[in-house]
């Protein structure tokens, strides 16, 4: 008989089952624990009795098949297009030393110093709004997103986008928001007048105090950027906060060696950083690619165990008001949190529909400065999936989505990870093809994350229960039902 679709783990107050096909939690006893996950459950009588009952099974799904078919991905695009995102200067003033446009990654796309021409983005700004539809709804806003390297070095550019699309798509311009992501060090007073009277979305890079930000955000001399950064920031705070506080978020990059602690410090201590809901932070990124331990000899886990620390600063809030109000710790858990709390209870289909990688293009499509078209911003310069002249190539674009679903019917089948995971082709590339081994090894990674959240959301939620009985009160569910329990 097939082993069981199961994942066992302990906390400090019991031993789990997390049982994929039912995607429920069970407390069992030592004897459960022990044969759950081996070939002798069947000789358990409390086992074999869950399974009579359908609590557990070993039921796996059969296939994994694309969302769309070719037809319909070709609809998406031809109408569907979310975001733009004009890659408006190849080039940088600043040269950080973990850039994913850089050797760091063996895939990754090397800047080429061109700025994007005039005739380019208008090309891509009429290509855009001739393949968008009308929004149906929010997960459906247009944004228009200006990138780089630091975008800022275009930006001429950037005004003359911006009034060609309220010129000429008039109509249209009230959807669309406006959105750059910079380096900030560029910041003049022309240029914050014009992010504040054209209400744009902007991502700032800071990763943290200073001697973690200036340890890698280096200008090309070496120097790091911390202070001029922080001036830039307090600069635009001061000239319009009521801006600030709704447009202005923060991306953060986490390289090794880690200091969780200090990070979470700086965000929650400087006011400026930490006062707003939304603009606290906008992206957490972990670096250190397969390059990353043979170019700086440092180990890619250094400092992970800061991350517990934090941890359990943010189970102590959770367990004592029934939630968490630090930015900087919800950005860091609430989404994986939220998703197995909310998580469907639906059996698991013996059929998966591949939902955790987009249709190329279509949710963030990038122009670069000759024209070419690209998934998205992080940085495959092997992923071409057309260009402003022929528009997209659809068999490339069809032909990711097939190749990843191959890969995913070798690897993701019997996973007690399936119904969580969300990584997408990029994290499959090398040498310009999706790769199964590489996908293996971002596998590996993925597990270690959902085997502590799966522990970590029980310990949190059974201790609120203990201490704080009233903090789920109004519970859309209850998470561990009793009938569950096999005691």
């Amino acid at each position: 008989m097939e082993n069981l679709f199961v994942y066992k783990f302990k906390t400090k107050k019991g031993l789990y089952v997390y049982d994929v096909n039912s995607n429920n939690f069970l407390l069992v006893n030592e004897k459960v624990f022990q044969d759950i996950d081996t070939p002798n459950w069947n000789r358990n009588p409390d086992i074999l009795e869950g399974v009579k009952k359908g609590i557990v099974s070993s039921l796996r799904p059969q296939i994994v098949r694309p969302s769309v078919n070719y037809e319909e991905m070709k609809e998406y695009l031809d109408k569907k297009i979310q975001r733009l995102i004009l890659f408006v200067a190849d080039s940088c003033n600043l040269k950080c030393k973990y850039c994913c446009y850089s050797e760091v990654y063996s895939d990754s796309r090397l800047l080429s110093g061109k700025l994007m021409s005039w005739d380019i983005a208008k090309k891509a700004i009429d290509f855009y709004f001739s393949h968008t539809g009308e929004s149906i709804n929010k997960k459906e806003e247009k944004v228009i997103s200006f990138y780089g390297g630091e975008p800022l070095l275009n930006f001429e550019l950037i005004k003359k986008c911006l009034e060609y699309v309220k010129s000429v798509y008039k109509t249209k311009a009230n959807e669309v928001d406006f959105a750059i992501t910079t380096n900030l060090t560029l910041l003049n007073n022309e240029i914050m007048q014009f992010l504040t009277d054209n209400n744009i979305f902007i991502a700032i890079s800071i990763d943290g105090p200073k001697e973690l930000h200036d340890r890698y955000r280096v200008f090309k001399d070496g120097k790091g950027t911390f202070d001029i950064v922080m001036r830039n920031i307090k600069k635009l705070y001061e000239h319009n906060k009521e801006y600030f506080r709704k447009n202005v978020v923060f991306n953060v990059v986490t390289a090794p060696p880690i200091d969780f602690i200090k990070i979470y410090e700086f965000f929650s201590s400087n006011p400026i950083l930490s006062e707003n809901w939304y603009g606290v932070i906008g992206g957490l990124t972990y670096t250190g690619g397969p390059c990353f331990e043979e170019i700086f000899h440092i180990d890619r886990r250094e400092g992970f165990e800061t991350e517990e620390k934090i941890f359990e600063i943010f189970k102590e809030n959770v367990i004592k008001y029934g939630y968490c109000n630090n930015n900087f710790l919800l950005k860091f858990y609430y989404e994986d949190f939220w998703n197995i709390y909310n998580r469907n209870m639906k059996r698991l289909p013996q059929e998966i529909v591949e939902r955790s990688s987009c249709i190329p293009g279509q949710m963030r499509l990038l122009v670069d400065p000759d024209g070419k078209f690209y998934p998205c911003e992080k940085g495959a310069s092997s992923l071409q999936i057309g260009d402003i002249i022929h528009g997209f190539d659809y068999e490339k674009c069809y032909s990711l989505i097939e190749e990843y679903c191959k890969i995913r019917n070798e690897l993701c089948l019997n996973c007690y990870a399936i119904r969580f995971c969300k990584t997408c082709y990029i994290g499959a590339l090398k040498g310009g093809k999706l790769d199964k081994k590489t996908k293996e090894e971002e596998c590996k990674m993925i597990k270690v994350h959902y085997s502590n959240m799966l522990r970590r959301f029980i310990e949190i939620f059974i201790e609120i229960m203990e201490e704080n009985p009233k903090a789920f009160e109004y519970s859309r569910k209850v998470l561990i039902p009793e009938k569950y329990f096999l005691l």
